[in-house]
């Protein structure tokens, strides 16, 4: 098979001359021979190319006709996207926009990261985009992703030529205009392929070297899609961490004590319940209450307490409030349910109140008030920021002084934002509509754009890595928006001391950060490592194991709370 940049060649070629769709990617998939299995090619060339060119072209047109553009466009580009449906599979769409000026000596098409035009209706969906894509997820990785990326990309190149012969996209240019026409994959590859005359769409001979580029640099900042940042918060430093206590709740004839991580006992069992250690103290229940213990056993807090949570910042929740490290209360608050009480984080927590005039409050570690809200109450502070959803006009990011940072609107007419994650390792998780899936900084520069799929439910950067969902299965990416690990997986968990749990047939395994298997897939509940060891059930049975997903302690029988 060719290089990528001489199949990306092979597309301006084909364009140029012209010919039937079906024609073209007849050509196209010969270049496919040495690479594609039998079977695959064979369903490939047997599709029918031609059979949705008119409904597209009719689908997009009325979209036009309904919200004519303010402007003449000064470019259109075609961008293509497979967001998924609630039943897993994929959806394969390709949209119009275009931008109010453009460059006409601009062969590199950086017009694509200035678009004003989203038509709302003028996006089409593809069913033969849809088979090629379901034809190949049994390939090698390699082969797999380029022959993806290059005939999806063919297959709609063809197609807007064709398109844009129509009648009304040709009146474009009865002012004697040239505009330039490009397709890509959002946050992927671009070419372009032409440009639309008074006379319809003409593709010029192709340049030696293709003129092509990443797309990254397409859609560059929030504010291309009306996001505001009022200022550049600094990097969150959060406090020196504690050593962690490599020390793990275990149950022995109905009474609680702790093992080592070899698996030995290390404190005597002679506790009802317990917890696990955090910030070198766990909390412990006897007859009288909760209290806590450190890693020698000895009780520095001493049990009264109807409820508690762990220690985080320093402090943690008891019946009445909040208590420090030495057991003094510092904060009165009264929580209905301890054990889940809103804990600290970067040094702030998030309280319910009902005093009539608002709905939660910030507090500081000595409990005085930071800011307040009347909208939905936000989940958690990370990387020293709070997102608050649900305001208006969308989503506000706020710090821990309750300082507006940014200003994210809620999705319309082709910009703003459906979702805009927490801020984890510098990055927050965006859904941006028909533009797709992506990341930004802490300066709202949009860093990466998902190549396919869309952000998954655990989408936070933990040690490089962040899940990503796509036709139903998960996989991950790194901070420079690479698929490092293709999506096979039916639930991904965020990564935890080099490892992250993972479901294939309802059965749970562990991964490394390359996507290699470690542990294999056995287990039926997991937590994440904590230090050289997780707790699991397999077979009914509560277990820990250790990195190499040995048996390092058995348990009695597990029945969830």
């Amino acid at each position: 098979m060719s290089t990528v940049p001489q199949i990306y060649r092979l597309l301006q070629q084909l364009i140029h001359q012209g010919g039937s769709v079906a024609g073209q990617m007849a050509k196209l998939l010969a270049e496919f021979e040495p690479s594609l299995p039998a079977k695959e090619l064979n369903a490939l060339r047997s599709l029918d190319y031609e059979s949705e060119l008119s409904a597209l072209t009719a689908r997009l047109q009325s979209g036009i006709d309904a919200a004519p553009p303010p402007k003449m466009p000064g470019g259109i580009y075609f961008g293509l996207f497979l967001p998924g449906r609630e039943d897993g599979s994929i959806v394969a769409v390709y949209y119009l926009a275009t931008p109010d000026e453009n460059d006409p000596a601009d062969a590199e098409c950086h017009w694509v990261s200035s678009l004003d035009y989203f038509p709302p209706d003028a996006q089409a969906q593809s069913q033969v985009l849809e088979h090629i894509y379901r034809l190949l997820p049994g390939l090698p990785e390699e082969v797999r992703t380029t022959a993806e990326d290059v005939l999806c990309l063919g297959y709609t190149g063809f197609v807007v030529a064709h398109i844009l012969n129509a009648p009304g996209f040709r009146a474009w240019c009865e002012d004697g205009r040239v505009i330039s026409v490009a397709v890509g994959w959002d946050s992927g590859d671009l070419l372009r392929i032409g440009e639309l005359t008074a006379e319809g769409f003409r593709a010029p001979e192709p340049a030696k070297k293709p003129k092509r580029k990443a797309k990254g640099s397409g859609l560059d900042h929030i504010s291309k899609l009306g996001g505001v940042v009022h200022f550049v918060p600094p990097p969150y430093e959060s406090p020196p961490p504690q050593p962690l206590v490599e020390l793990y709740p275990v149950a022995v004839h109905g009474a609680y004590g702790f093992i080592n991580g070899r698996g030995e006992i290390a404190i005597e069992p002679k506790f009802s319940e317990a917890g696990r250690f955090q910030e070198g103290l766990a909390p412990v229940k006897t007859d009288s209450g909760w209290g806590f213990i450190n890693a020698a056993g000895e009780v520095v807090i001493e049990p009264r307490f109807k409820g508690c949570g762990n220690f985080q910042c320093g402090l943690a929740a008891v019946d009445d409030g909040y208590i420090d490290l030495r057991g003094k209360r510092v904060i009165r608050w009264s929580h209905n349910n301890a054990d889940w009480a809103p804990r600290f984080q970067c040094g702030r927590v998030i309280l319910e109140v009902t005093d009539g005039l608002h709905k939660w409050v910030c507090l500081d570690e000595r409990g005085e008030v930071v800011f307040s809200g009347d909208g939905v109450k936000p989940i958690k502070f990370s990387d020293g920021l709070v997102n608050l959803p649900f305001c208006k006009p969308g989503t506000v990011m706020m710090d821990r002084q309750g300082r507006k940072v940014m200003e994210l609107p809620a999705y319309q007419r082709g910009k703003g934002f459906e979702i805009a994650g927490p801020f984890s390792e510098g990055l927050a998780a965006l859904h941006m509509g028909k533009n797709g899936h992506g990341y930004m900084d802490r300066s709202g520069r949009i860093v990466f754009r998902l190549k396919r799929g869309e952000i998954g439910g655990n989408h936070e950067f933990r040690e490089g890595r962040a899940a990503f969902w796509c036709a139903g299965k998960s996989g991950y990416v790194n901070r420079e928006g690479e698929e490092v690990v293709a999506p096979r997986f039916k639930t991904a968990w965020e990564f935890s001391s080099g490892l992250a749990c993972v479901t294939i047939r309802e059965k749970i395994g562990f991964i490394a950060l390359d996507g290699t298997l470690q542990i294999p897939y056995r287990f039926d509940y997991i937590t994440d490592f904590h230090g050289p060891l997780a707790q699991v059930v397999e077979k009914g049975k509560i277990k820990y194991i250790n990195q190499a997903g040995e048996i390092v302690w058995h348990g009695p029988a597990w029945s969830p709370r």
